[in-house]
């Protein structure tokens, strides 16, 4: 029996939240799906948690890189994948963590994650 895979997804567009949490499902996640980082930092705290996607851009107080940094003080093994439409922020993030640039498709994101 296959063990179960948790995937913590973080996004505030909906639209893009619905697609990527389809992908993650695709490939055998279970989603769990935060709108912000704070409502993300409390799920980590709470749930096995077995990756992490996040938007970069949240528009709140913490952006996704900073989730990813606070993520990995609590879960220094944690795979984490950023997923961003700014290729500035992509640079930024990239010396740090796995960057996916939107827009992808699902093989996009499979090779993402297969790399972490």
């Amino acid at each position: 029996m296959q063990e179960r895979r948790n995937a913590l997804l973080v996004e505030d567009n909906t639209e893009l939240a619905d697609l990527v949490a389809s992908y993650l499902e695709e490939l055998g996640y279970y989603v769990k799906y935060c709108s912000n980082a704070k409502d993300a930092l409390v799920a980590l705290s709470l749930e096995d948690v077995n990756l992490l996607v996040s938007d970069i851009i949240l528009g709140t107080a913490m952006d996704g890189f900073e989730l990813a940094k606070a993520a990995r003080t609590e879960l220094p093994e944690l795979p984490v994948l950023l997923i961003t439409g700014y290729p500035s922020e992509a640079t930024r993030s990239q010396e740090t963590f796995a960057v996916l640039l939107k827009p992808f498709a699902f093989d996009d994101m499979q090779k993402a994650i297969a790399g972490l």
